[in-house]
């Protein structure tokens, strides 16, 4: 995560906000596409009780058959598809990036495997040398060519590291030339309901960035990509980590409801003891962030995150209802829910489109982000409800392992400001920036050892730190 931020904030001392929006559109019609290449079927790898060779290479050869079919679909309806988003710059971005979706498939079933056997070193192995490949072609490259292909084009080639990094981690299993449509059959149910949900997940995260393309231009969607990125990255990448042990370890237990409402808080409380303080942190930090990167042309995203922030907050916390609906086998509620919220967010935010569309691009960003903020704060205690009662669990029962985490990063806040008013910038822009995160850090550790949430112990007991109950979320 720390190097994906450190190369974005590379990347807008560089571009300007147009050429970040191009990139933005490109990106709004690839993550779809990734979306559908799953099919669904990629977590019913790790849900089933048991698995057979013939079952993982007609999903693999599944996966794999959807992503060239929908990366020769993007290749050739580039042109109609940029004119649709309103960014007709991001033709050339998107038959770039068609070549991704096979070498993606290529490494998802094997990612399955690894999770599925708890085996998370491999994943995350995987997804740093995403991160660095990605990196290091941006910061050797695009000096020279500056511009949005070069960001793609180092897309596509940290994905295929990724994928050869999966194969070399679960050499255990290689596809056969099998494809049996009776496994496919048998899956069907659960993988649509799964994939409906993906969609309708999708809709709701990029829809705000479909708005403002057609409203607010390609400088808008720019600013607004890169305030989504320094704010819900974090949530996106922290997130599925903790969410990645806690899907196997419920559904090993799938039977014992006592048993998964334990694991469930535990696995609650270290994806906000690890997300929380990072977001945070980072809405704090963000005026310094912006006199770093000497680009004054991206000064208005301080007021897109700061709007965003409850939203990545509420996102973290239900990252982890995913979990629940999958490892009990009711992906058809988990529809419903998504289904719903999507459609809340479409209206509140059609209607925000409506009402403020006279507005300048970087401020309409603002007020759809207050908008879906606001929207998620209302929604959340539903979509939390629907899940913790398939598990016979109370509102109540979950937070109460979260409060000390949320005192803790309430006293770093107060740190971090305080720090601010002493210092400003006197120490000047990067000294400043290193002392506020400085204090930060220091603050929050030292609060939450002294606060010691269960969330903690389960962690240095994860680490060989300290002797705790458990070394692994499914014990």
């Amino acid at each position: 995560m720390a190097i994906r931020q450190l190369v974005l904030l590379y990347i807008v001392k560089i571009l300007d906000p147009t050429a970040m929006g191009v990139f933005e559109a490109a990106l709004i019609v690839g993550g779809l596409l990734d979306v559908l290449v799953d099919a669904g079927v990629g977590q019913a790898v790790i849900q089933r009780k048991e698995l057979s060779a013939g079952f993982i290479s007609t999903v693999f050869w599944l996966q794999f058959g959807i992503s060239v079919l929908l990366g020769g679909a993007a290749y050739l309806l580039a042109v109609p598809l940029s004119v649709m988003l309103g960014a007709e710059d991001a033709a050339p971005l998107l038959r770039i990036l068609a070549w991704s979706f096979p070498l993606l498939a290529l490494g998802s079933i094997h990612a399955r495997l690894l999770m599925r056997d708890l085996r998370f070193g491999g994943v995350a192995l995987g997804d740093f040398v995403n991160s660095l490949t990605y990196g290091v072609v941006v910061l050797v490259f695009l000096h020279r060519y500056p511009g949005p292909e070069l960001l793609v084009w180092a897309l596509v080639g940290s994905y295929g590291a990724r994928s050869l990094i999966l194969w070399a981690a679960q050499r255990a299993w290689t596809p056969s030339f099998t494809f049996q449509m009776k496994y496919i059959r048998e899956v069907s149910s659960f993988s649509l309901n799964l994939l409906g949900s993906s969609v309708g997940t999708y809709a709701l995260q990029r829809l705000d960035r479909i708005l403002i393309a057609h409203f607010g231009g390609e400088a808008a969607l720019g600013i607004y990509g890169f305030a989504h990125r320094m704010i819900l990255r974090p949530a996106r990448m922290l997130a599925p980590i903790v969410s990645g042990v806690l899907l196997p370890a419920l559904a090993r237990v799938q039977d014992d409801l006592g048993v998964m409402r334990r694991l469930y808080s535990r696995g609650l409380g270290g994806i906000v003891l690890a997300v929380f303080p990072a977001l945070v942190g980072i809405a704090l930090i963000v005026p310094s962030l912006v006199l770093v990167v000497d680009n004054p042309n991206w000064a208005a995203a301080r007021w897109v995150i700061a709007a965003l922030l409850p939203y990545a907050l509420l996102f973290t916390v239900l990252s982890s209802v995913g979990s629940v609906f999958v490892s009990l086998k009711r992906t058809d509620l988990m529809l419903r829910v998504n289904i719903g919220t999507s459609a809340a967010c479409l209206v509140v935010q059609g209607v925000l489109v409506l009402a403020f569309r006279g507005h300048e691009g970087a401020e309409l960003g603002a007020i759809l982000a207050g908008g879906a903020s606001v929207t998620m704060l209302l929604l959340s205690p539903w979509v939390w409800r629907t899940a913790l009662n398939l598990m016979d669990m109370s509102l109540l029962d979950a937070l109460r392992p979260l409060v000390s985490t949320m005192l803790a990063t309430l006293g770093m806040v107060v740190a971090v400001m305080g720090g601010h008013a002493l210092l400003g910038t006197s120490l000047g822009p990067i000294p400043s920036l290193l002392a506020e995160i400085a204090i930060g850090v220091l603050s929050y550790g030292v609060l939450i050892w002294w606060l010691q949430p269960p969330a903690l112990v389960d962690l240095l007991a994860f680490l060989g730190l300290r002797k705790g109950p458990s070394r692994n979320l499914s014990d």
